[in-house]
């Protein structure tokens, strides 16, 4: 027989941390840790502001420069958030809103989902739990009751196809933020939805195989601590064979149930789980059930039952808190690591940064120095351009003198030309003006003889 004992993987675990989604960027998320702490991680698909998640050190977004006025105004939301916790709790205080008991359903297939709900079974919130699940998740589902939505993820697990005829499907149920002042009705809310999971399971159970646990708060945080599901949390604790952490995660619902179906279980345990399977009909289980009743009998012949269970219950009991301290301490190792490591990145950055600078300042440097030169070239160009104007204004110059110049001899040759030809006039004037005395001293002197002539002859 054996005992229900949960077995601790000795390497230390990968550890999960919660945060709330309170703005998504393009390649992170910027959550609000359980500390209180704003935390940049890689952006997934199906993430969604306002969502609890769980992360890995391995999801922290690595960024050389933080926003820090980002930070300042998520710094005055959470003083808006603790206001509102602040006046919720002083509602509560005064008895004017008593709290909440609700529940907490997984179901895994190969996809795997989170459903929180009210006592009434109605669904509060439905989150994905691996990408898988936002395939199936196909609504809000709201309002509804469990076991009609437990009926409509398997339906689309079937048309996604991650689950087949005769398929294993892995449940838990457990209640949290109970009502300690009125524990007996948790405990008959926690009945109805147990009935309620049992009745949507006995409606499926000739099409598929079942594996059905009820958790508790511990068993919850320390799944999640160590980033599992709550369901392959509680069916290890009932596991034959010793299963490492590593490997659990890995394993299929399939291999599980395997494990599951040759092993043992102490029945007088109120959380060991329970298994359907399509081979088996109602009298194959009431066969079990008698089969399981003589073991007790047996036993009641043994030691007297009641003192057993109720010191194997506190000897479980103590070992879960065990467990769950030795997991809260590695959880504080990790965490001091992590703050190691975060000094250590913030030093790095800071020198990133100075580096950053110092490039900055070079880069300006050589780029003074290249516009210092580009500006030299362009006086250079802008003068030699000044003197090949100056040039080609000299020669224009030089050929408006030399025209006009040319123009001054053309004229002054003109000029001359006309004088010569009047001289030439007034020295044939002046010759006709001697012939012409000539001719007439001639003629004067002609008549003069005549006259002396004719005097004589008188």
């Amino acid at each position: 027989m054996k005992t229900d004992i949960i077995k601790k993987d000795t390497t230390i675990p990968e550890t999960i941390k919660i945060g709330s989604v309170l703005e998504l960027k393009k390649a992170y998320a910027i959550l609000l840790s359980e500390g209180m702490e704003f935390v940049y991680v890689n952006i997934k698909e199906g993430m969604a502001v306002g969502q609890t998640i769980y992360y890995f050190e391995e999801d922290i977004y690595k960024s050389n420069r933080m926003n820090y006025k980002n930070l300042l105004v998520y710094a005055a939301s959470i003083c808006f958030m603790f206001i509102l916790l602040y006046s919720a709790t002083h509602v509560i205080r005064f008895g004017q809103q008593p709290p909440v008991s609700y529940g907490i359903v997984t179901m895994d297939i190969n996809p795997s989902v989170e459903m929180r709900i009210d006592m009434a079974g109605k669904v509060l919130e439905i989150m994905p739990l691996n990408e898988d699940a936002t395939v199936i998740i196909q609504d809000e589902y709201r309002g509804m009751l469990l076991e009609d939505v437990l009926d409509i993820l398997t339906n689309n697990a079937v048309g996604a196809g991650f689950l087949k005829e005769d398929g294993v499907v892995m449940l838990t149920y457990t209640v949290v933020n109970q009502d300690k002042q009125d524990l007996s009705e948790v405990k008959s809310d926690e009945d109805e939805n147990s009935k309620r999971i049992e009745a949507y399971m006995e409606k499926k159970r000739d099409h598929y195989k079942f594996l059905f646990a009820k958790g508790t708060e511990e068993s919850l945080r320390a799944a999640k601590s160590q980033g599992l599901t709550v369901g392959k949390y509680m069916f290890m604790k009932y596991m034959s064979e010793d299963i490492s952490l590593e490997k659990m995660k890995e394993m299929s619902i399939e291999e599980i149930f395997g494990i599951i179906e040759n092993t043992d279980f102490e029945y007088n345990d109120k959380h060991a789980p329970v298994l359907q399977s399509p081979s088996e009909d109602k009298s194959q289980d009431q066969r079990s059930k008698t089969n399981n009743s003589n073991k007790d009998k047996d036993k009641d012949k043994e030691t007297p039952s009641s003192s057993n269970s109720s010191e194997e219950e506190i000897n479980n009991r103590d070992k879960d808190q065990q467990i769950e301290k030795e997991v809260e301490k590695e959880i504080k190792e990790v965490e001091k690591e992590a703050e190691k490591e975060i000094k250590e990145v913030e030093k790095e950055e800071v020198k990133v940064e100075k580096e950053e600078v110092k490039v900055e300042k070079e880069e300006i440097k050589d780029e003074e120095k290249e516009i210092k030169e580009v500006e030299k070239d362009e006086e250079k160009e802008i003068k030699e351009e000044i003197k090949e104007e100056e040039k080609e204004a000299d020669k224009e110059e030089k050929e408006v003198k030399e025209e006009e110049a040319d123009k001054e001899v053309k004229e002054e040759k003109t000029n001359n030309g006309i004088g010569k030809q009047d001289d030439t006039n007034v020295e044939e004037v002046k010759d006709t003006t001697k012939v012409n005395s000539s001719k007439s001293e001639t003629k004067t002197e002609t008549k003069t003889e005549k006259n002396t002539d004719h005097n004589k002859n008188k």
